[in-house]
C-alpha cells in the first residue's frame, strides 16, 4: 500500500503521459498524478503520493554518479564533513522544478552544483542564497525573462517588486547580494559578458535594532513549577536554556563529552556551527551532576548526541 501499489500507479501514469524520467518530473506532472487518483482510491491519495518523493530520493541516492540534472537533489547523498551541515537544522533537499524557464533552471543548477560540490560554505547558508535566487528566477518566469538577456531596466523593476514596506533593510540587501553572486558566476562561466546592474546602487543603509528579548520572572517561575510534568530529556533541555542562555540548536547538538569538571567548577563545551568554533562556558554544579547521571544511565558515548 505504501510502495508497490502507488509505484504501479505512478508507472502507468508516466507511460500514459510519455514521461521518460521520474527525476525530471515537473510540478504539473506531480499534480496530474494526484488528480488521476482523486476519487478513485478512497482516502489513500496522500499515502500514495508519497511514492513520488520516495522513488525520486531512491534514484538520486543510489545512482552510480550524481545526477546533477535531477529536479530534486537530496543532500543525504553528499555526506558533508566538518561544519557544513548543522545536524540540529539539516537541509534535506533542494528543489528546482518551481523555476519554469528551462534555461534559467539549468543555470541555477549549475550554480548550486558549484556551491555544493566545490565551495566550502555551510549548506544552510547555501540554502538561504538559493531561496533568494529562486525567488528572483520565479519573478523572471512571471515576466518571461531569461537571466542571460536581462537589462538594467528589468532589474529595476524586480527591485521595485521586492522592495515592500514590511521588508527590513538587511533582508532586502541580502536578496540583492545573493542575486549579484549568481550573476558573478554567470560572468565567470561566460554565460554573460558583464553584470547588467551595479548591485551597490540598490543597497540600503542598515540601522541596527536592539530587540528586547526576555522572559518575565513570573513566567519563569511558572515554567519551573510545572517542569516536573515533562519528560526527563525535555526538563534537562529547558534547564540548559534557562541556566546558560544557549541557543536551541546548540542544546540539540550537545555531545556526551561536552561536560567538564575542572578544579571546583563545572563547564560545558558547545560547538557553534554558525561560527565554526567551540566555546566553553560555566554551568551550575547541579546541572553538571544531573547531566552526568543522565549520560551514565542512558549509556551515551562521548561522541554521541545527548
Amino acid at each position: 500500500e505504501l510502495y508497490f501499489v502507488p509505484l504501479k500507479k505512478l508507472y502507468l501514469y508516466c507511460v500514459e503521459h510519455q514521461i521518460e524520467d521520474i527525476e525530471l518530473l515537473e510540478l504539473e506532472d506531480i499534480e496530474g498524478f494526484r488528480q488521476s487518483m482523486d476519487g478513485k482510491v478512497g482516502t489513500k491519495t496522500l499515502i500514495y503520493m508519497q511514492i513520488v518523493d520516495n522513488i525520486r530520493k531512491y534514484l538520486f541516492l543510489n545512482a552510480t554518479k550524481t545526477n546533477w540534472q535531477a529536479n530534486v537533489w537530496y543532500m543525504e547523498r553528499f555526506h558533508f564533513k566538518g561544519d557544513r551541515m548543522n545536524p540540529a537544522e539539516p537541509v534535506t533537499a533542494i528543489h528546482f522544478y518551481l523555476v519554469k524557464d528551462q534555461a534559467n533552471r539549468k543555470l541555477l543548477k549549475d550554480y548550486m552544483k558549484y556551491c555544493i560540490g566545490i565551495g566550502s560554505r555551510a549548506i544552510n547558508t547555501i540554502r538561504s542564497e538559493y531561496y533568494n535566487i529562486y525567488q528572483f528566477l520565479v519573478y523572471c518566469d512571471s515576466k518571461q525573462l531569461q537571466v542571460t538577456t536581462i537589462t538594467s531596466k528589468d532589474f529595476d523593476k524586480y527591485v521595485a517588486a521586492v522592495d515592500q514596506p514590511d521588508i527590513q533593510a538587511a533582508t532586502f540587501n541580502q536578496k540583492i547580494v545573493d542575486v549579484n553572486r549568481f550573476f558573478q558566476f554567470l560572468v565567470t562561466k561566460q554565460h554573460i559578458r558583464k553584470i547588467p546592474f551595479l548591485f551597490s546602487y540598490y543597497l540600503k543603509e542598515e540601522t541596527p535594532i536592539h530587540h528586547e528579548r526576555f522572559v518575565p520572572g513570573e513566567t519563569q517561575r511558572k515554567l519551573l513549577e510545572h517542569l516536573k510534568y515533562f519528560p526527563e530529556h525535555l526538563r534537562l533541555m529547558y534547564l540548559h536554556l534557562w541556566c546558560t542562555g544557549l541557543r536551541v540548536n546548540e542544546v540539540c547538538t550537545l555531545k556526551g563529552n561536552a561536560y567538564i569538571w575542572e578544579g571546583s567548577d563545572a563547564w560545558i563545551r558547545v560547538h557553534q556551527y554558525k561560527m565554526k568554533s567551540d566555546k566553553v562556558i560555566p554551568i551550575p554544579r547541579h546541572l553538571y551532576n544531573l547531566m552526568k547521571d543522565y549520560i551514565q544511565r542512558n549509556a551515551i558515548g562521548a561522541d554521541e548526541f545527548v
